[in-house]
């Protein structure tokens, strides 16, 4: 309590929860009036204290999320709101479903790890849960006030046959740190263009979202029109970029996707032997079985089991042969053993349904060249499709290698290769050497990757073409650049000093397309492994204030959908054919919620000020304790490390008498 004097004789007392006050005479009263006021349960205040949090003494405990054990130590004490909120996380980040709380196992179990939580019922977790999702929520509006964002958009239908969409943000921030969140995954009618567009102005108004640089969709026609609607929306907001110029991205991926399979038509016949002979070992245990006894008869050394593509997935069809051709002999005496195996390509029933193979030499031959021209492409996509690192700057040496891979197989002496090589730079051409296909900010990123610039594009150009059309792309291409930079430097002017980021520093007068010349005259950097373009930008901001500006959004672009088309794995776990009954309002909110959890870095704070003073006293006492050991050792003669080397100096008169 906290004591009050009245008059002379009186003393009084407040108390710390409710301040009412007692008589504290401390020989007529004593201690009596606060412990009848306290465990009588008359303070109401103390008592919601109480069943919220234990007032024992709190326990140091580790968070083994900390990489240093000393960053993890913090004081625990039990606290039921702490616990609901941390519950409702736990069912969010596991995707479990509500009803998990009402199972007996996990409420024996909860019992056990602590008596004092009454646990919820699900529909207490599920209002727990929105909670945490509105707060979530505005935590990254916060993060995305007055910040331009990159898009990925793709759609999707669930088993309760609803059409969803997914609209993830993508955004580089003051802190040259790369953010990925999903904003939306809302329900809409149809897949028209006009109906995607509209669910995307929506979204961006309920996020207040102004500044959009690019929004990155697959290469389906009814993107092309939902880019259309977003154009015609947003053309003249206040921050488009050169009146939407390059707000188109196609899919690399997906681009990627359409070259190998009209490659792959020239090989269908070897891959659907090859294909058909992996379904009858894996279609029942008796026929793996009579496989594996093959393979150990070989002695063959692998320990990939064969597995069955996706046919309309070319990744997973380049998986099925990359393990599949290791296995060519245990096929091979597979077809000398048993006979089974040769009767199923041969037709079975009635209608006695023929099927293409057993595999033989020339298709392994074929599938081997193909595995071996398949792997440029894999390699490829795996770049394409990352959305924890930076991509934009990867897709030019990405193009050029898979260009000139193409180039290389149509010269092929095997016609089914060089073919198959004609076939996909068909596409290629179609897709990415037109100009009218191929967004330049894919070519300007690699300009703003401070190893490369103008000169390497040039180079590579030459090297596939000529000088006179290399020379004639880098025109173009540094004129783009200028223009850009013109943009960037008018909108930082017009924004004024006083409104600039603080890593920014204000544009002067020498500040002009000069500056951005020096750039790309400057010499390159050299390129080493662990080298981090974004950490390179974060310290050069200051020399280079505007092109900085433009790096942040360039290298912000995603160039996949692959953001979105994640999401749909997370989705398809939340809503499986026994959790089907959910609304879509709950699930747009469970798939951006854990998100946004999963994206949230792992910080715990201290409960209260005991932490940072427990530690402090830790800290000088330790310090205490050194000082008096130096001491002891000094005057014990024992600190021969302390020693001047070299003989001592002579004294001085001044310091004689000292």
């Amino acid at each position: 309590m906290i004591p009050e004097t009245v008059g002379t004789d009186k003393p009084k007392a407040a108390c710390n929860y409710c301040k009412k006050k007692y008589l504290a005479g401390s020989r007529a009263h004593g201690t009596s009036n606060l412990l009848n006021h306290i465990d009588g349960k008359k303070c109401k205040e103390y008592e919601k204290l109480r069943k919220s949090k234990s007032h024992k003494q709190s326990m140091i405990v580790i968070d083994k999320s900390h990489q240093n054990v000393g960053d993890g130590l913090r004081l625990a004490s039990f606290s039921t709101s702490e616990a609901r909120k941390a519950l409702a996380r736990m069912i969010v980040i596991d995707e479990m479903p509500f009803r998990t709380v009402d199972g007996e196992g996990f409420r024996n179990y909860s019992m056990t790890l602590q008596p004092k939580f009454s646990l919820p019922s699900r529909k207490t977790v599920q209002r727990d849960f929105f909670k945490i999702y509105e707060e979530e929520k505005a935590k990254l509006k916060s993060m995305l006030h007055s910040q331009r964002v990159c898009l990925t958009t793709d759609t999707w239908t669930s088993v309760q046959n609803l059409n969803y969409m997914c609209l993830t943000s993508h955004w580089i921030d003051d802190k040259w740190k790369l953010h990925k969140r999903v904003l939306s995954f809302p329900t809409i009618a149809n897949h028209k263009g006009e109906t995607i567009g509209l669910s995307v102005m929506n979204c961006l108004k309920d996020w207040a979202i102004e500044k959009i640089f690019t929004v990155t969709v697959d290469n389906a026609s009814t993107n092309d029109g939902a880019i259309k609607h977003i154009i015609r929306r947003t053309k003249e907001t206040l921050g488009t970029v050169l009146q939407h110029e390059y707000i188109h991205m196609r899919c690399c991926a997906h681009i990627l996707n359409i070259i190998v399979q009209e490659g792959l038509k020239e090989v269908d016949d070897a891959i659907i032997k090859i294909r058909n002979a992996v379904r009858y070992v894996r279609s029942s245990p008796a026929r793996m079985q009579s496989f594996l006894k093959c393979v150990e008869e070989e002695k063959i050394n692998c320990t990939n089991r064969v597995c069955l593509d996706v046919e309309t997935r070319w990744n997973s069809t380049y998986h099925m042969l990359v393990v599949a051709e290791k296995y060519e002999k245990a096929f091979d005496k597979l077809d000398c053993e048993d006979s089974r195996y040769s009767l199923y390509f041969r037709g079975r029933g009635k209608k006695r349904q023929k099927l293409m193979g057993p595999p033989a030499c020339e298709d392994w031959k074929n599938v081997r060249c193909l595995v071996e021209f398949l792997r440029l492409f894999y390699n490829a996509t795996l770049k394409f499709s990352g959305t924890a690192h930076v991509t934009s700057n990867n897709f030019f040496h990405e193009l050029v290698a898979v260009q000139q891979g193409i180039l290389n197989m149509t010269r092929s002496e095997d016609s089914i290769l060089s073919g198959m090589a004609f076939r996909m730079l068909g596409k290629f051409s179609k897709y990415w050497v037109q100009v009218d296909n191929l967004n330049s900010l894919l070519h300007i990123a690699v300009v703003l990757d401070p190893r490369y610039k103008l000169r390497y594009v040039e180079f590579c150009m030459e090297m596939i073409y000529d000088a006179k059309v290399a020379a004639s792309f880098a025109e173009t291409l540094e004129s783009k650049f200028l223009e850009l930079y013109a943009f960037y430097l008018k909108e930082n002017l017009d924004s004024g000093p006083a409104q600039d980021s603080g890593i920014f520093s204000a544009p002067t007068i020498s500040d002009d397309l000069a500056k951005a010349q020096r750039y790309l005259a400057d010499v390159a950097e050299p390129e080493t492994e662990d080298f981090d373009i974004l950490m390179w930008w974060k310290v050069h901001s200051t020399k280079y204030p505007i092109i900085s500006k433009m790096a942040r959004d360039v290298l912000a672009v995603p160039i996949s959908t692959v953001a979105s088309e994640s999401t749909f794995s997370t989705s398809g776990r939340v809503l499986d054919p026994y959790r089907s009954s959910l609304s879509p309002n709950t699930v747009e909110a469970l798939i951006c919620c854990e998100d946004w959890l999963r994206a949230t870095p792992k910080t715990v704070e201290p409960e209260n000020d005991d932490f940072g003073i427990y530690f402090w006293f830790i800290s000088l006492m330790s310090t205490f304790y050194t000082l008096l050991l130096i001491c002891f050792l000094v005057q014990s003669n024992h600190v021969e490390s302390l020693e001047v080397v070299g003989p001592a100096p002579e004294p001085s008169e001044a310091n004689a008498g000292k």
